[in-house]
C-alpha cells in the first residue's frame, strides 16, 4: 500500500493535510453558527473529513497514530464522510449538470469513488500506485465540482461578484 512509500513527499503531504484540516475545522465552526446550516449528514461528512486529515496529518508527523493502521483509519473517516456528503446532496435530478446543487452531488460523488480507491489501497487490494493516483486525481475533480456548485447569485465560480448579485 502507499503506506510503504509514505515517507517520499512527507512535508507537501504534512502540510497539505494540515491546512485541510484547519480549513474543515473552521467550516465545522462555521456551521454551528450559521443560522440554517446545512443538512445534518453534510455536517457529519465534513466532521468525519476533519478527522480524517487530522489523522493523516499526525501520520505524516509521524505522531502516534502513526502507521499502517492510521492509513487504514484515514481513508475510511474519508469513505464514511463522503457518505454523509452523497445523502446530503442528492438531487432530484442529477443529470442536470447546470445546477448548482447538482455539481455538489457530483463533487461528493467523486469524493466517494476517490475515497473508495484510498480505502483499497489502505487494504492492500490493488496496485498501490494506480489506487492513489486515481484516487487524488478524482478528488481534484471532486474540488472543481464543489467550486462549479459553490456559485451564488453574488459570487461566480472565480470567487468575484457577479452583476446579478449587486
Amino acid at each position: 500500500s502507499a503506506w510503504l512509500e509514505w515517507e517520499t513527499n512527507t512535508d507537501i503531504n504534512l502540510w497539505c493535510n494540515v491546512s485541510f484540516s484547519w480549513f474543515y475545522f473552521l467550516f465545522l465552526v462555521q456551521y454551528v453558527v450559521a443560522p440554517a446550516p446545512p443538512h445534518l449528514a453534510y455536517c457529519a461528512g465534513v466532521g468525519l473529513y476533519f478527522l480524517g486529515y487530522v489523522v493523516f496529518a499526525l501520520m505524516y508527523a509521524s505522531l502516534p497514530p502513526a502507521g499502517p493502521g492510521a492509513y487504514h483509519a484515514g481513508s475510511w473517516l474519508f469513505l464514511t464522510g463522503s457518505v454523509g456528503l452523497c445523502v446530503a446532496t442528492l438531487p432530484r435530478n442529477p443529470v442536470r449538470v447546470d445546477q448548482v446543487g447538482v455539481a455538489l452531488w457530483w463533487g461528493s460523488v467523486s469524493f466517494l469513488v476517490g475515497s473508495c480507491l484510498f480505502a483499497l489501497d489502505a487494504a492492500g487490494l490493488g496496485p498501490s500506485r494506480l489506487l492513489v493516483l486515481g484516487g487524488l486525481g478524482i478528488f481534484v475533480l471532486g474540488r472543481v465540482w464543489f467550486v462549479l456548485g459553490s456559485r451564488t447569485p453574488r459570487c461566480g465560480v472565480l470567487f468575484r461578484a457577479t452583476a446579478a448579485g449587486w
